[in-house]
């Protein structure tokens, strides 16, 4: 188990965007076969429909309950929900900031985790093994996780399962490929078990190990406090880099540099405003006033388009990488559409 969760790549303050209308293309049918999106399920708990083969449209709601482990007795869903509410809440603890930009509140964020984790299907997943006690195991080695390693994808042991599919295997998750990786292309949605790229590894995206970030084409290891920092050896979100070394960031009102991101933003959700002072971070709604003259950023993946928030794309929805509207995590924006795999139909 293993993801980049939405909102560790944030910037201290996301600016405004130029005009420009959402991309309308799209595959030609309702949807693109093979996508997913949540749906409510009868009894109030979230499923998921898949496209059918023709793209005609969404099959009806299902996957509304989660298997049962062999020990313990733990239903998948409730499985699911706790890993999810575990991630959550630390993002929580970590940075109010950080839960406010990416998911909006506590419920949008596990909602959406749990999409994350193809939540319950993935325990009758072709090549994955995870049970409903490791997902157990895991929300509670989740509770000690540090701020700085959450923020990196660097997971506790409990929760790097990984499954049997070896290395140019075709995977929809990670949890399917006995690597742990699955790389994959915003295009084809479907990747490949290949091995976990690590520091030094050539990169093109985020695929690179938990505690590494892709930097030039290179993965390249956050730092640590008193660890030497440049354009090329980034430190830890929680910390910032000053004079080329990794340290504790700003205060709010200590005098700032607006191009160095110096002020402690997931922290504190401080930002360094045109007066050249930390100031805290307004995390606004649609329609409301945002960018760098406003001192805020949009909730819930919104983006900053003209002055104004605009709300992030629904699973399914017209998306446009550059102009906005963004797809909410973990959707991703390909052919215009926010898209939502599912693994089951990546082989």
């Amino acid at each position: 188990m293993r993801f980049v969760v939405a909102g560790a790549v944030f910037t201290a303050l996301v600016a405004c965007t130029g005009g420009g209308s959402p991309s309308s293309s799209s595959s030609g049918g309702a949807c693109v076969p093979g996508d997913q999106k949540a749906c409510a399920c009868a009894g109030g708990t979230q499923g998921v429909q898949a496209c059918k083969a023709d793209g005609s449209g969404y099959e009806v709601c299902g996957q509304c309950g989660g298997g049962t482990s062999s020990s313990g007795g733990i239903s998948g869903d409730t499985a699911c929900t706790d890993v999810a509410t575990a991630v959550c809440t630390r993002i929580a603890a970590c940075s109010n900031y950080w839960l406010k930009a990416a998911y909006g509140d506590h419920a949008a964020c596990v909602a959406r985790a749990r999409l994350a984790f193809s939540c319950p299907g993935v325990f009758s997943l072709d090549g994955a093994t995870a049970t409903p006690t490791q997902f157990e195991a895991c929300a509670t080695a989740l509770q000690s996780t540090t701020c700085q390693d959450l923020i990196v994808a660097k997971w506790p042991t409990a929760c790097q399962l990984a499954g049997t599919r070896p290395n140019g295997s075709g995977c929809g998750m990670a949890m399917q490929c006995q690597s742990g990786a699955c790389n994959t292309t915003t295009a084809s949605q479907c990747g490949t078990c290949a091995a976990m790229p690590q520091a030094g590894d050539t990169c093109t995206t985020d695929e690179c190990d938990g505690g590494l970030t892709c930097v030039n084409g290179v993965c390249a290891r956050y730092g640590s406090a008193g660890d030497t920092c440049d354009a090329n050896h980034p430190c830890n979100p929680f910390l910032t880099c000053r004079s080329g070394t990794c340290g504790t960031p700003l205060a709010g009102g200590a005098t700032c540099d607006p191009q160095a991101s110096q002020c402690d933003a997931y922290g504190a959700s401080l930002f360094c405003n045109a007066q050249r002072l930390c100031q805290v971070i307004d995390v606004v709604g649609a329609g409301s006033q945002c960018g760098y003259a406003a001192g805020a950023t949009c909730t819930a993946m919104g983006t900053c388009r003209n002055g104004l928030c605009v709300s992030a794309a629904a699973d399914g929805a017209a998306c446009d990488v550059t102009n906005g509207p963004q797809c909410l995590w973990p959707a991703t924006c390909a052919q215009g559409l926010c898209h939502l795999t599912d693994p089951a139909g990546c082989n």
